[in-house]
């Protein structure tokens, strides 16, 4: 069976979830428990054309468009019965790495822009050092002296209050360039990548570069991954927009809504425990090498989240293609 035919044979059940997706919402606490029934029964038979086509054409619109509508439903029905701190944990558990895995070729593009860029502000910077003041405002380089920098220079509660802040603005930045089609996006990630590699290079001129990671990579791991994939929400609805396939320019626009919701809110949700972390370990008086045993730690514990969302949708595929057989 190939996408055509899947939409061909069961699009009326997709319209007809769409449409009890909407009655359900609209009626809140007095809907009915046909309503609710006839929504159940929609969601169940949707879920499983989903596992279908996730098995036989993962990068297709269609997967993605179900992908979505399954992800809307279930968190309607689920969320509602678990109560919020369990539906919040649920998401985190299984939602978000499954929405990462069907977004990860913009998860790619958004790594690819922010290393690429790094790697430029770096060369630039160390081959050219009075570059810097293209890439910061003479005031910042004026203040920033890489030999007054270190653990001693923050103070814990402020600066985690001020990183947190930072980083939610670029991630929503990043966010929000997809209704630029994306340009704005890539600019973001471009200019976040440049400024890293900018820092990087002017601590490597002033001997102290083994120092300055020690004070990006224990949160960074996590922080520019979340800002990451805001950008892949970002350049996915601006991919969608421009490329709607066949399900149209709107139902391919709240498809992607859809999904870059759920991204931001685990995004979130990283970025405060990126910034918590950059707030009090980071500038602490631990050793170094502890600092990037830990940066090494999150690094694992980021490649074994996502990873098990992989692993779980893998054998939810084979399980419904045994139910089908």
């Amino acid at each position: 069976m190939n996408a055509h035919e899947l939409r061909r044979r069961y699009e009326p059940v997709w319209n007809d979830l769409e449409r009890q997706l909407s009655l359900v919402r609209r009626k809140g606490r007095h809907r009915k428990d046909a309503d609710l029934h006839a929504f159940a029964q929609l969601y169940r038979e949707t879920a499983g054309h989903l596992s279908a086509a996730r098995t036989y054409f993962p990068e297709d619109d269609t997967t993605l468009y179900l992908n979505g509508l399954v992800g809307r439903a279930h968190l309607l029905i689920y969320g509602r019965q678990q109560g919020s701190w369990q539906a919040v944990g649920a998401f985190l558990d299984r939602g978000f790495p499954s929405v990462l895995r069907e977004t990860r070729t913009f998860f790619q593009i958004a790594w690819l822009v922010t290393l690429l860029s790094a790697g430029l502000g770096f060369v630039v910077v160390w081959t050219t050092p009075e570059s810097l003041y293209w890439i910061f405002p003479s005031s910042f380089v004026q203040l920033f002296n890489p030999a007054r920098t270190g653990p001693h220079a923050v103070v814990a509660p402020v600066m985690s209050t001020l990183i947190m802040t930072h980083n939610i603005e670029v991630a929503i930045a990043a966010f929000l360039g997809g209704f630029t089609l994306g340009v704005f996006t890539l600019y973001t990630l471009y200019q976040n990548g440049l400024i890293l590699g900018a820092l990087a290079a002017l601590f490597l001129h002033a001997g102290r570069s083994l120092m300055f990671w020690s004070l990006i990579l224990p949160h960074g791991c996590i922080e520019l991954t979340a800002i990451n994939i805001a950008g892949a929400a970002g350049l996915m609805t601006g991919y969608r927009f421009l490329a709607p396939g066949r399900l149209g320019r709107w139902r391919s626009l709240q498809q992607a809504a859809a999904l870059a919701a759920q991204l931001l809110a685990g995004v979130a949700v990283m970025l405060v425990v990126a910034g918590t972390i950059e707030g009090f370990l980071t500038p602490s008086n631990a050793p170094i090498w502890f600092k990037y045993s830990f940066a090494c730690l999150t690094v694992i514990g980021l490649v074994y989240y996502f990873s098990r969302g992989r692993r779980r949708g893998l054998r939810r595929d084979s399980g419904s293609l045994e139910a089908e057989a």
